[in-house]
């Protein structure tokens, strides 16, 4: 019998940051799927010490909040200076210490309000646009040691943020038009988003640095 394809994680210690969401279920199982040994992280928990692979997902569960309930000031203090800044500096102490081991790869997960904007999301558009911007500038410089990519999301079942974009706001209006929520037909699965960044992550997307991956459930397409 032929030897099946390599996935290009085979053997390789991975870890990636939990979220309130189904993402990084999805992104562990998917890993360990295709050969690698996959830890879950907690907030809080540092990269384990021969990682060589980081799946890093921007939590932004709690960052859209109903009018009153906190000032903007606090919105983005959450945001940008809570889980923004927590993900940033994990990703930047990965990505020095595999340089400093000699390789590994990271993939940057955030909603795709972050390339393109969203009525009622600014705060979380803002903190994923400005880990999206720092994962790049990251990737040019630990090339071509380390390789750093993204993965910008648009509408994912279960996802928390993806959920919250079709309730209604305290305003009576949808953060999606329903004109965009008709032509959606379906939300991503977290399968799909799993998948994009095993490959990114894998040996086998070894020619990929500083990429920018769109799994998107529709809304910017249309």
């Amino acid at each position: 019998m032929p030897e099946p394809p390599s996935t290009g994680l085979e053997g390789k210690s991975a870890a990636v940051t939990a979220t309130t969401g189904p993402l990084a279920a999805a992104c562990a199982a998917t890993l360990v799927a295709r050969g690698a040994e996959a830890r879950v992280l907690q907030h809080g928990d540092p990269l384990p010490g021969g990682a060589q692979v980081l799946v890093a997902i921007f939590d932004g569960a709690d960052v859209p909040v109903a009018a009153g309930r906190r000032s903007a000031d606090e919105a983005w203090e959450d945001a940008l200076a809570g889980a923004g800044l927590r993900l940033f500096r994990l990703v930047q102490d990965a990505a020095a210490s595999m340089h400093e081991r000699g390789g590994g790869s990271i993939v940057v997960i955030a909603p795709e309000a972050g390339l393109v904007g969203m009525k009622g999301a600014a705060v979380v558009a803002g903190a994923a646009g400005a880990l999206f911007s720092a994962a790049r500038t990251l990737a040019i410089e630990y090339a071509p040691t380390v390789r750093i990519n993204t993965i910008a999301y648009g509408c994912v079942e279960g996802d928390p943020f993806s959920e919250w974009l079709r309730r209604d706001d305290p305003n009576g209006t949808l953060a999606l038009e329903e004109e965009t929520l008709t032509l959606l037909e379906r939300f991503a699965r977290p399968e799909e988003v799993a998948t994009a960044a095993a490959f990114l992550a894998s040996d086998r997307a070894s020619f990929v640095v500083a990429h920018q991956l769109v799994v998107d459930g529709g809304y910017v397409v249309h």
